[in-house]
């Protein structure tokens, strides 16, 4: 078990809760919380736990209960995990916090809990029950808390080029996250994706844990002014190449260029098996840039971001629409041959993105793809299914990710879906896992849902040497929620590119 995760089991009786109450407040303060938020989280806790005792047991049902706290430089995790009776979140009555005395009560707890805590989510795992998880965020000085207004102005991007001079390329170190923080706030303002970057003590967390390895150009003076970063989970042999940042007076130095490169031979003296990374499509700037260093397409992700981040060329300005982006990857090994249980529709497709990765996959035969598994079985041999759905409110996006199928995965990637629609995400993307013989015949009843082609999101396998295994590379499908894309006004750098959109274009239900 990980050092960051404890694990408390308790029968499902009220006669636990002071040591449950107990072993959370201890890990939160270790955690780093403050008194006013360990009280939210013992509070959060206390409702969720009843509620799950009350609507999970029948009376004088004897069961184990879970507790289990996952510590990062950034939050708390708290899940309670029980194999009690299904619920549905959705029957869950809503609070009305602004209603007279009269107004119904039943939906008080999770209220609470949700003012509480700043992410509740349900996780279903099939025949391996449920989860109710808690997140809190730790409050860390953001980068306003460090320079003042003027120090934080914005670049003046009808500024001249800066002229020539010694600029220093080196790996971030944690005393720099201040000042990478205020050059991507002075570039982006508020609307970068990620909101870890505004958050110097989070970014110096992820350094020392390894969850982003960065690197910085900075000027003679001290300043940053250029950055970029790879981010994944410690030990995952993929990474993000991400936030990418070039103060305008030094957009034509090279300066990304030679940050890339510093990154790339960095990930590869870590032994990383890949990289991938998302260029947008409003122009095909970044597409070029980073196809120049090796990235290659294998999916098209639209309506990805939202209109109110800040792009080069609409300083101050919203979006004409929601922003697509290709998804590129670049193995930085060499991978064995994964066997591929490909959906026949999309097979041919599939091939040509391998070839454009220069990827070698085992598509595997026909009458071997289309063998079902049978759920007729005794009960211990029946494999139970398993999924996570998680929404992203900055983004408003949505992804639901299969890892193992069984009786009742449709109507649970159903109820899925039919959640984050209500949460009005714009777009919900599937993943479904290519070395499973269920992705080839699934994946036609998943799109009778809405789903089509957005395409591969490839994986590192095993070094090369061990036997064929299959892959774990994902098929990515899409669902737009009321969201159409303007197919127009998308700008691609590359013919392969504009064969990848095109296929999806001919596929999408609104386009």
């Amino acid at each position: 078990m990980p050092k960051d995760r404890a694990i408390l089991t308790v029968p499902n009786d009220t006669f636990y809760l002071p040591i449950i109450r107990a072993f959370v407040k201890a890990v939160a303060a270790q955690t780093g919380f403050d008194d006013a938020d360990i009280d939210d989280i013992q509070l959060a806790v206390d409702e969720a736990w009843t509620h799950v005792i009350e609507t999970a047991f029948e009376p004088g049902e004897a069961q184990d209960t879970t507790i289990s706290c996952q510590r990062s430089p950034r939050a708390l995790l708290i899940a309670i995990a029980d194999q009690g009776m299904p619920v549905d979140p959705r029957t869950i009555p809503e609070y009305d916090a602004r209603g007279g005395l009269d107004r119904d009560l039943s939906g008080l707890p999770f209220h609470l809990i949700q003012q509480a805590m700043d992410e509740v989510d349900f996780v279903n795992r099939g025949w391996n029950g449920k989860e109710l998880q808690l997140t809190k965020y730790l409050k860390v000085p953001s980068v306003e808390t460090y320079f003042t207004g003027e120090e934080l102005r914005p670049y003046d991007t009808t500024s001249e080029l800066a002229p020539p001079g010694e600029v220093e390329y080196r790996l971030m170190e944690q005393k720099d996250a201040v000042a990478v923080a205020r050059c991507i706030y002075k570039v982006y303002g508020y609307t970068y994706p990620s909101e870890h970057v505004y958050f110097p003590e989070r970014v110096a967390a992820m350094i020392q844990n390894g969850e982003m390895i960065s690197a910085v150009a900075v000027t003679e003076t001290g300043e940053v002014i250029g950055h970029g970063a790879l981010t994944g989970r410690p030990g995952d042999p993929l990474m993000e190449f991400c936030e990418a940042v070039v103060a305008p007076a030094y957009r034509d130095h090279g300066v990304l260029n030679k940050v890339t490169d510093l990154l790339m031979a960095e990930a590869q003296r870590r032994g990383l098996g890949g990289l991938y990374a998302e260029a947008i499509t409003l122009h095909p700037f970044s597409q070029r840039a980073i196809i120049k260093h090796g990235f290659r397409e294998s999916a098209v992700l639209l309506a990805r971001f939202p209109r109110h981040i800040r792009v080069s060329g609409f300083t101050g300005q919203e979006l004409p629409q929601r922003e697509t982006v290709f998804y590129l990857y670049m193995p930085l090994c060499v991978e064995p041959c994964g066997v591929v249980f490909a959906p026949g529709h999309h097979r041919p497709l599939l091939e040509r993105i391998y070839g454009n990765l220069g990827l070698k996959r085992e598509f595997a035969p026909v009458d071997v793809a289309g063998q079902e598994v049978v759920f007729s079985r005794m009960p211990q041999e029946i494999p139970h299914f398993s999924l996570t759905a998680q929404a992203v409110s900055a983004l408003d996006i949505g992804t639901i990710e299969v890892t193992n199928y069984g009786p009742g995965i449709e109507q649970e990637v159903k109820n899925k879906l039919r959640d984050l629609c209500h949460k009005e995400v714009a777009t919900v993307y599937l993943h479904l896992p290519l070395g499973d013989p269920q992705t080839a015949i699934l994946c036609r009843r998943f799109e009778e849902f809405g789903f089509f082609f957005s395409g591969i999101l490839p994986r590192p396998g095993e070094p090369a040497g061990q036997e064929e295994t299959p892959t774990r590379d994902l098929l990515c499908l899409q669902y737009l929620n009321g969201s159409p894309v303007d197919y127009e006004r998308l700008q691609i750098y590359s013919d392969f590119g504009r064969e990848l959109v095109g296929y999806v274009r001919a596929l999408d239900p609104l386009g």
